[in-house]
């Protein structure tokens, strides 16, 4: 209320103010984490964070360059018991070789390298003692910081997204449906010409344990030195697994990360961890196809309708026809071709809507934003900074249409995939 009957030029410093002090305060909470803040700040590290107000970026910059150089180290006997509750055994009864040194830690376990008894390669992921606690802490401290200062922080305070957010670590946290969603997701890909899932050792997998077949590959980090043909095949396939798959298969995995994908000496690529699973309805999948299609065609009034009817926004909101279309294309005008073949600015485009700065601010706060669609843009938001990191161009639009609009292919690996899909139906 204090920013009625002000000039816009005063609201506006009001809300900037305000919201920096909701910043810096949140780098608090995070700095304060024990065991979901790894993951949030694996999230906004990957976003180009310079669109924001430097007060907003600055106490966030450098809570994230701490939060990634403070990975938790346990020593193995620790690890070794947890592995040993969760298999119900010894690990030489179990396995024929494990590597005692983890490949891969975060704040919520490590994984190892293992050979079983029978002579197959696995990963081995387990939970550090303790953690599931901790996170439940973590999500309470953050819930109680987003009710403090929902007045104050914009689109990012919206209850919707902080329950998406918190499902999303309690996903990190629950390897028993990790194991089912990646064994669905396994299944969904099986035979694929260029994407790999692989598949769980479901006898071995609990609550504090996932064993998963290994697939072995190069990191995302040392894609950067190939060529630039090469760069744009990966990132064609990122875009098609972790977008496309949103369509295609109403199911998919919600944690584009560059430490989630592996480029495997045959020139498929590996997909790992799926905590962030999400199953959508078709009438999810239906709204997003229908605001893509009324955006491609700058369909003011179509786009309106829809976004009132799913409950986006009421008709006593100050958003019209015209501020609907300008957040569609700056949430979707990658893949309808703005910008040419590069995916450079997507995230400043989309973080444009969360600044005080911007007129369109007031108004956007306050909408509902509807979890599954908010999920979708997430694993939108975080593929093209992938995408950009590699630096891979492509003709984005005419990839989307394959699963937006029923367009043929127009690229070897579309043909490839359309091949595949015929040969399963």
């Amino acid at each position: 209320m204090a920013t009625i009957g002000k000039g816009a030029d005063e609201r506006r410093s009001r809300r900037e103010s305000s919201g920096a002090a909701a910043a810096a305060q949140f780098a608090k909470v995070l700095g304060g984490m024990k065991g979901g803040a790894t993951k949030i700040g694996q999230m906004l590290s990957m976003i180009d964070l310079s669109a924001l107000p430097s007060a907003y970026r600055e106490p966030l910059q450098s809570e994230l360059g701490s939060l990634l150089d403070s990975v938790p180290e346990v020593a193995f006997p620790q690890m070794r018991d947890q592995i040993e509750r969760g298999v119900q055994d010894s690990l030489e009864s179990v396995f024929a070789e494990f590597d005692t040194e983890p490949v891969g830690s975060a704040s919520i376990g490590q994984v190892y390298r293992a050979v079983l008894a029978d002579g197959r390669r696995v990963a081995v992921k387990v939970k550090y003692p303790g953690v599931d606690q901790a996170v439940e802490s973590d999500i309470r401290n953050l819930v109680a910081f987003v009710k403090f200062w929902r007045r104050a922080l914009p689109i990012g305070g919206a209850k919707e997204l902080v329950a998406e957010v918190a499902d999303a670590l309690r996903g990190e946290l629950d390897y028993e449906a990790e194991a089912s969603n990646q064994r669905r997701a396994a299944a969904l890909y099986r035979g694929h010409p260029f994407v790999v899932v692989p598949d769980v050792v479901p006898e071995l997998c609990g609550s504090d344990i996932l064993v998963t077949e290994w697939f072995d590959g190069s990191h995302f980090d040392e894609w950067h030195t190939l060529s630039q043909r090469e760069r744009d095949r990966l990132g064609e396939i990122i875009f098609r697994f972790y977008v496309g798959g949103i369509y295609r298969n109403s199911e998919f995995c919600a944690d584009p990360h560059p430490g989630n994908v592996l480029l495997g000496s045959d020139g498929r690529v590996g997909f790992v961890d799926y905590g962030a699973y999400k199953v959508m309805t078709p009438e999810e999948v239906a709204f997003e196809v229908g605001m893509w299609n009324a955006a491609a065609r700058r369909d003011a009034a179509t786009l309106y309708d829809l976004v009132v009817e799913q409950g986006m926004v009421s008709d006593t909101d100050s958003i019209g026809p015209a501020e609907c279309l300008e957040y569609a294309l700056h949430a979707y005008g990658w893949q309808l071709g703005l910008g040419g073949g590069r995916v450079d600015g997507v995230d400043r485009a989309i973080l444009s809507m969360f600044d005080p700065r911007n007129d369109a601010f007031d108004a956007f706060r306050r909408q509902n934003f509807p979890p599954a669609h908010l999920v979708s843009r997430r694993v939108d938001l975080f593929a093209t900074t992938m995408l950009r990191s590699l630096g891979a161009e492509a003709n984005w639009s005419a990839i989307a249409s394959e699963w937006l609009a029923d367009g043929l292919p127009t690229t070897d690996l579309g043909r490839m995939e359309a091949e595949w899909r015929a040969a399963r139906e």
